[in-house]
Protein backbone atom coordinates (compact mmCIF):
# COMPACT_ATOMS: atom_id res chain seq x y z
CA UNK A 1 0.00 0.00 0.00
CA UNK A 2 1.05 3.27 -0.35
CA UNK A 3 1.12 6.51 1.83
CA UNK A 4 0.70 9.08 -0.86
CA UNK A 5 -3.03 9.01 -0.69
CA UNK A 6 -5.55 12.41 -1.22
CA UNK A 7 -4.96 13.14 1.96
CA UNK A 8 -0.91 13.45 2.55
CA UNK A 9 -0.57 15.09 -0.97
CA UNK A 10 -2.65 17.91 0.58
CA UNK A 11 -0.03 17.70 3.27
CA UNK A 12 2.52 18.96 0.89
CA UNK A 13 0.34 21.15 -1.20
CA UNK A 14 2.03 23.94 -2.94
CA UNK A 15 2.00 27.59 -1.03
CA UNK A 16 -0.23 29.90 -2.54
CA UNK A 17 0.58 33.53 -2.34
CA UNK A 18 -1.44 36.56 -2.16
CA UNK A 19 -0.39 39.78 -2.87
CA UNK A 20 -1.95 43.13 -2.29
CA UNK A 21 -1.20 45.70 -5.14
CA UNK A 22 -0.81 49.21 -3.83
CA UNK A 23 0.04 52.02 -6.27
CA UNK A 24 2.93 53.99 -5.52
CA UNK A 25 4.79 56.85 -6.92
CA UNK A 26 8.22 55.93 -8.64
CA UNK A 27 7.51 52.10 -8.01
CA UNK A 28 7.96 49.49 -10.72
CA UNK A 29 4.73 48.17 -12.97
CA UNK A 30 3.24 45.23 -11.79
CA UNK A 31 4.33 43.40 -15.15
CA UNK A 32 8.01 44.31 -14.00
CA UNK A 33 7.83 43.27 -10.30
CA UNK A 34 6.44 39.71 -11.93
CA UNK A 35 9.53 39.78 -14.31
CA UNK A 36 11.77 40.84 -11.55
CA UNK A 37 10.39 37.88 -9.21
CA UNK A 38 10.41 35.31 -12.14
CA UNK A 39 14.26 36.37 -12.78
CA UNK A 40 14.51 35.66 -8.76
CA UNK A 41 13.03 32.69 -8.50
CA UNK A 42 14.93 30.78 -11.54
CA UNK A 43 18.09 32.22 -10.36
CA UNK A 44 17.24 30.35 -6.91
CA UNK A 45 16.33 27.32 -9.05
CA UNK A 46 19.43 27.02 -11.29
CA UNK A 47 21.58 27.91 -7.84
CA UNK A 48 19.48 24.44 -6.29
CA UNK A 49 20.88 22.57 -8.93
CA UNK A 50 24.57 23.81 -9.88
CA UNK A 51 24.66 23.93 -5.72
CA UNK A 52 24.02 20.42 -5.68
CA UNK A 53 25.86 18.92 -8.47
CA UNK A 54 29.25 21.25 -7.45
CA UNK A 55 28.58 19.91 -3.24
CA UNK A 56 28.77 16.93 -4.64
CA UNK A 57 32.15 16.60 -6.99
CA UNK A 58 33.78 19.27 -4.24
CA UNK A 59 33.14 16.46 -1.41
CA UNK A 60 33.70 13.10 -3.65
CA UNK A 61 37.38 13.20 -2.70
CA UNK A 62 36.46 12.72 1.51
CA UNK A 63 33.53 10.19 0.46
CA UNK A 64 32.08 7.82 2.80
CA UNK A 65 35.39 8.19 5.49
CA UNK A 66 34.18 7.31 9.09
CA UNK A 67 37.50 7.14 10.70
CA UNK A 68 37.60 10.78 11.87
CA UNK A 69 41.10 10.55 12.90
CA UNK A 70 41.77 9.09 9.46
CA UNK A 71 39.92 12.41 7.68
CA UNK A 72 41.70 14.79 10.12
CA UNK A 73 44.89 12.79 9.19
CA UNK A 74 44.43 13.13 5.37
CA UNK A 75 43.66 16.87 5.55
CA UNK A 76 46.84 17.44 7.75
CA UNK A 77 49.02 15.42 5.40
CA UNK A 78 48.10 18.32 2.38
CA UNK A 79 47.12 21.59 4.60
CA UNK A 80 43.78 21.49 3.54
CA UNK A 81 42.31 21.95 6.74
CA UNK A 82 40.89 25.15 5.85
CA UNK A 83 39.74 24.26 2.22
CA UNK A 84 38.90 20.20 1.93
CA UNK A 85 36.80 21.18 -1.15
CA UNK A 86 38.13 18.94 -4.47
CA UNK A 87 41.03 16.97 -2.03
CA UNK A 88 43.53 15.50 -3.98
CA UNK A 89 44.09 12.18 -4.11
CA UNK A 90 40.72 11.34 -3.97
CA UNK A 91 40.72 9.35 -1.01
CA UNK A 92 37.54 7.49 -0.28
CA UNK A 93 38.00 3.48 0.53
CA UNK A 94 35.14 2.26 -1.42
CA UNK A 95 35.87 3.24 -5.25
CA UNK A 96 38.28 5.30 -7.08
CA UNK A 97 37.75 8.22 -9.20
CA UNK A 98 39.28 11.25 -10.91
CA UNK A 99 39.24 14.70 -8.63
CA UNK A 100 36.70 16.39 -10.23
CA UNK A 101 34.43 13.37 -10.70
CA UNK A 102 30.53 13.08 -9.07
CA UNK A 103 30.12 10.30 -6.62
CA UNK A 104 27.49 7.74 -7.48
CA UNK A 105 25.05 9.48 -5.70
CA UNK A 106 25.85 12.86 -7.82
CA UNK A 107 25.55 10.68 -11.02
CA UNK A 108 21.67 9.90 -9.88
CA UNK A 109 21.24 14.02 -10.09
CA UNK A 110 23.05 13.94 -13.46
CA UNK A 111 21.47 10.98 -14.63
CA UNK A 112 18.31 12.81 -13.97
CA UNK A 113 19.20 16.02 -15.83
CA UNK A 114 20.49 14.66 -19.05
CA UNK A 115 17.03 12.87 -19.23
CA UNK A 116 15.55 16.62 -18.78
CA UNK A 117 17.55 18.05 -20.90
CA UNK A 118 16.79 15.95 -24.04
CA UNK A 119 14.84 17.69 -26.61
CA UNK A 120 12.07 14.92 -26.71
CA UNK A 121 11.75 16.12 -22.89
CA UNK A 122 12.10 20.08 -23.35
CA UNK A 123 7.81 19.82 -24.10
CA UNK A 124 7.13 18.15 -20.70
CA UNK A 125 9.83 20.17 -19.10
CA UNK A 126 8.34 23.55 -20.59
CA UNK A 127 4.62 22.74 -19.60
CA UNK A 128 5.32 21.03 -16.57
CA UNK A 129 3.72 17.63 -17.14
CA UNK A 130 4.37 14.89 -15.19
CA UNK A 131 7.82 12.98 -15.30
CA UNK A 132 7.12 9.56 -16.71
CA UNK A 133 8.45 7.20 -14.41
CA UNK A 134 8.74 4.30 -16.78
CA UNK A 135 10.99 6.54 -19.24
CA UNK A 136 12.91 8.15 -16.52
CA UNK A 137 13.89 4.54 -14.44
CA UNK A 138 14.99 3.17 -18.11
CA UNK A 139 16.81 6.58 -18.47
CA UNK A 140 18.51 5.93 -14.96
CA UNK A 141 19.20 2.31 -15.82
CA UNK A 142 21.53 3.57 -18.65
CA UNK A 143 23.03 5.91 -17.29
CA UNK A 144 24.39 3.34 -14.97
CA UNK A 145 24.89 0.70 -16.95
CA UNK A 146 26.80 2.78 -20.37
CA UNK A 147 27.90 6.39 -18.44
CA UNK A 148 28.79 6.20 -15.22
CA UNK A 149 31.77 4.20 -14.77
CA UNK A 150 31.88 4.62 -11.21
CA UNK A 151 30.75 2.48 -7.94
CA UNK A 152 26.84 1.53 -7.72
CA UNK A 153 24.69 2.12 -5.05
CA UNK A 154 22.85 -1.02 -3.75
CA UNK A 155 19.06 0.79 -5.24
CA UNK A 156 21.02 1.04 -8.87
CA UNK A 157 21.91 -2.46 -8.51
CA UNK A 158 18.51 -3.17 -7.64
CA UNK A 159 17.10 -1.29 -10.30
CA UNK A 160 19.33 -2.75 -13.12
CA UNK A 161 18.60 -5.94 -11.84
CA UNK A 162 14.27 -5.47 -11.70
CA UNK A 163 14.92 -4.11 -15.36
CA UNK A 164 16.65 -7.30 -16.57
CA UNK A 165 14.18 -9.07 -14.82
CA UNK A 166 11.33 -7.50 -16.78
CA UNK A 167 9.76 -5.68 -14.40
CA UNK A 168 8.26 -2.55 -14.96
CA UNK A 169 7.62 0.80 -12.81
CA UNK A 170 7.09 0.88 -10.25
CA UNK A 171 8.69 -2.39 -9.85
CA UNK A 172 11.76 -1.52 -11.22
CA UNK A 173 12.99 0.01 -7.72
CA UNK A 174 14.02 -1.06 -4.48
CA UNK A 175 11.19 -2.05 -2.46
CA UNK A 176 13.58 -2.15 1.02
CA UNK A 177 15.80 0.08 -0.13
CA UNK A 178 15.12 3.45 2.42
CA UNK A 179 18.94 5.27 2.32
CA UNK A 180 19.26 8.70 1.61
CA UNK A 181 19.17 7.93 -2.60
CA UNK A 182 15.61 9.95 -2.17
CA UNK A 183 17.36 13.40 -1.88
CA UNK A 184 19.83 12.95 -4.61
CA UNK A 185 17.34 14.19 -7.74
CA UNK A 186 15.23 16.43 -5.98
CA UNK A 187 17.67 19.60 -6.08
CA UNK A 188 16.07 19.07 -9.99
CA UNK A 189 12.76 18.40 -9.52
CA UNK A 190 12.22 20.71 -6.95
CA UNK A 191 13.81 23.69 -9.59
CA UNK A 192 11.41 22.31 -12.50
CA UNK A 193 8.27 21.81 -10.39
CA UNK A 194 8.35 24.44 -7.84
CA UNK A 195 5.46 26.31 -7.46
CA UNK A 196 3.28 23.89 -9.28
CA UNK A 197 1.17 21.09 -8.36
CA UNK A 198 2.78 18.53 -10.18
CA UNK A 199 5.68 18.63 -7.77
CA UNK A 200 4.78 16.05 -5.36
CA UNK A 201 3.97 13.52 -8.48
CA UNK A 202 7.07 14.53 -9.79
CA UNK A 203 9.06 13.85 -6.49
CA UNK A 204 7.19 10.68 -5.90
CA UNK A 205 8.15 9.41 -9.67
CA UNK A 206 11.81 10.17 -9.22
CA UNK A 207 12.35 8.55 -6.19
CA UNK A 208 10.12 4.95 -7.06
CA UNK A 209 11.71 4.53 -9.99
CA UNK A 210 14.85 3.47 -7.76
CA UNK A 211 13.46 3.11 -3.88
CA UNK A 212 9.36 2.13 -4.81
CA UNK A 213 8.50 1.96 -0.84
CA UNK A 214 6.60 4.74 1.19
CA UNK A 215 9.22 5.57 3.28
CA UNK A 216 11.37 6.74 0.61
CA UNK A 217 8.85 8.32 -1.02
CA UNK A 218 7.57 10.59 2.16
CA UNK A 219 11.13 11.39 3.48
CA UNK A 220 11.75 12.73 -0.13
CA UNK A 221 8.45 14.97 -0.23
CA UNK A 222 9.35 16.61 3.08
CA UNK A 223 12.43 17.65 1.30
CA UNK A 224 11.20 18.99 -1.74
CA UNK A 225 8.83 20.95 0.12
CA UNK A 226 11.28 23.02 2.03
CA UNK A 227 13.57 23.25 -0.81
CA UNK A 228 10.52 24.65 -2.77
CA UNK A 229 10.03 27.21 -0.34
CA UNK A 230 13.50 28.81 -0.46
CA UNK A 231 13.27 28.60 -4.09
CA UNK A 232 9.93 30.38 -4.40
CA UNK A 233 11.95 33.19 -1.83
CA UNK A 234 12.31 31.96 1.55
CA UNK A 235 14.98 31.99 3.52
CA UNK A 236 16.42 28.51 4.91
CA UNK A 237 15.31 29.49 8.34
CA UNK A 238 11.65 30.37 7.37
CA UNK A 239 11.18 26.82 5.33
CA UNK A 240 12.37 25.21 8.51
CA UNK A 241 10.17 27.41 10.72
CA UNK A 242 7.04 26.52 8.14
CA UNK A 243 7.67 22.83 8.86
CA UNK A 244 6.25 23.65 12.45
CA UNK A 245 2.93 24.89 11.56
CA UNK A 246 0.07 22.45 11.50
CA UNK A 247 -0.58 21.41 8.20
CA UNK A 248 2.87 21.72 6.28
CA UNK A 249 4.28 18.63 6.80
CA UNK A 250 3.06 15.61 8.17
CA UNK A 251 3.72 15.05 11.84
CA UNK A 252 6.36 12.24 11.35
CA UNK A 253 8.20 14.25 9.18
CA UNK A 254 7.48 17.42 10.64
CA UNK A 255 8.92 15.78 14.18
CA UNK A 256 12.48 15.31 12.49
CA UNK A 257 13.00 18.66 11.19
CA UNK A 258 12.11 19.53 15.22
CA UNK A 259 14.92 17.75 16.39
CA UNK A 260 17.23 18.81 13.76
CA UNK A 261 16.39 22.37 15.00
CA UNK A 262 16.91 21.45 18.64
CA UNK A 263 20.32 21.10 17.72
CA UNK A 264 21.26 24.04 16.33
CA UNK A 265 22.74 25.08 19.64
CA UNK A 266 24.91 22.03 20.16
CA UNK A 267 28.53 21.37 18.71
CA UNK A 268 27.98 20.22 15.07
CA UNK A 269 29.91 17.64 15.02
CA UNK A 270 28.21 15.88 18.30
CA UNK A 271 25.04 16.68 17.00
CA UNK A 272 25.78 15.15 13.65
CA UNK A 273 27.20 11.72 15.51
CA UNK A 274 23.93 11.45 17.37
CA UNK A 275 21.64 11.84 13.91
CA UNK A 276 24.26 9.56 12.44
CA UNK A 277 26.47 10.30 9.39
CA UNK A 278 25.93 7.08 7.31
CA UNK A 279 23.65 6.78 4.33
CA UNK A 280 20.62 6.06 6.45
CA UNK A 281 17.66 8.21 6.75
CA UNK A 282 16.52 10.14 8.36
CA UNK A 283 19.89 11.07 9.97
CA UNK A 284 21.00 11.68 6.79
CA UNK A 285 18.28 14.14 6.11
CA UNK A 286 18.60 15.84 9.67
CA UNK A 287 22.21 16.42 9.31
CA UNK A 288 22.00 18.10 6.15
CA UNK A 289 18.88 20.58 7.53
CA UNK A 290 21.18 20.80 10.39
CA UNK A 291 24.17 22.16 8.48
CA UNK A 292 22.43 24.21 6.00
CA UNK A 293 20.55 26.42 8.61
CA UNK A 294 24.06 27.04 10.67
CA UNK A 295 25.83 27.76 7.23
CA UNK A 296 27.13 31.33 7.26
CA UNK A 297 27.99 31.05 2.92
CA UNK A 298 28.03 28.60 0.42
CA UNK A 299 31.36 27.29 1.04
CA UNK A 300 31.29 27.35 4.52
CA UNK A 301 28.10 24.80 4.69
CA UNK A 302 30.07 22.43 1.81
CA UNK A 303 33.08 22.52 3.73
CA UNK A 304 31.42 21.89 7.22
CA UNK A 305 29.34 19.23 5.89
CA UNK A 306 32.34 17.34 4.36
CA UNK A 307 34.10 17.42 7.69
CA UNK A 308 31.35 15.19 8.97
CA UNK A 309 32.78 12.77 7.49
CA UNK A 310 30.83 9.90 6.40
CA UNK A 311 28.09 9.54 3.30
CA UNK A 312 29.05 13.44 3.00
CA UNK A 313 28.17 13.37 -0.76
CA UNK A 314 24.42 12.25 -0.26
CA UNK A 315 23.87 14.97 2.50
CA UNK A 316 26.16 17.29 0.49
CA UNK A 317 23.33 17.51 -2.39
CA UNK A 318 20.86 18.57 -0.14
CA UNK A 319 23.12 21.09 1.57
CA UNK A 320 24.10 21.79 -1.50
CA UNK A 321 20.76 22.56 -2.98
CA UNK A 322 19.01 24.39 -0.27
CA UNK A 323 22.57 26.74 -0.23
CA UNK A 324 22.58 27.36 -3.76
CA UNK A 325 18.83 28.43 -3.57
CA UNK A 326 19.16 30.33 -0.55
CA UNK A 327 22.90 32.59 -2.00
CA UNK A 328 21.71 32.20 -5.39
CA UNK A 329 23.62 30.97 -8.53
CA UNK A 330 26.67 33.45 -7.94
CA UNK A 331 26.73 32.13 -3.99
CA UNK A 332 28.29 29.25 -5.62
CA UNK A 333 31.66 29.85 -6.25
CA UNK A 334 33.13 30.00 -10.04
CA UNK A 335 36.59 28.32 -9.12
CA UNK A 336 34.54 25.12 -7.91
CA UNK A 337 32.20 25.16 -10.85
CA UNK A 338 35.29 24.82 -13.19
CA UNK A 339 36.74 21.80 -11.23
CA UNK A 340 33.65 19.93 -12.10
CA UNK A 341 34.51 17.25 -14.58
CA UNK A 342 32.17 17.79 -17.73
CA UNK A 343 31.02 21.53 -15.80
CA UNK A 344 29.92 23.33 -19.14
CA UNK A 345 28.16 20.28 -20.64
CA UNK A 346 26.65 20.42 -17.07
CA UNK A 347 25.45 24.17 -16.81
CA UNK A 348 23.87 24.08 -20.21
CA UNK A 349 21.89 21.27 -20.06
CA UNK A 350 20.75 23.30 -16.31
CA UNK A 351 20.10 26.21 -18.70
CA UNK A 352 18.45 23.63 -20.83
CA UNK A 353 16.14 22.49 -17.75
CA UNK A 354 15.60 25.22 -15.54
CA UNK A 355 13.16 27.56 -17.70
Amino acid sequence: MRLCTTQQRAAFATPHTVAVARLIPGTAPAAAKRSMATAATKDRAKGAVVGALVADAATMGLHWIYDQGKLQQLLDSKGRQASPEFFDPPSCPFYEMPNGSLSPYGGELHALLRYLSQPAQQPQVSSKAPLDGASWAAALAGYFRDVYAGYRNKSVKSLLANIEEGRVYPATGDAEDTQANSLCKLPLIAAVYAGTPELPAAAEASIRAQQNNDASVNMGFAAAKILERVILGSSIDEALSWTQQQGSLPPEQAQLVSAALAAKGEPIAAAAQKFGVSCNMPGAFQNALLVAATAKSYSDGIRTNMLLGGDNCSRGIYVGALLGAAFGVDGVPQEWQQKVTGWSDMEAAVDATVL
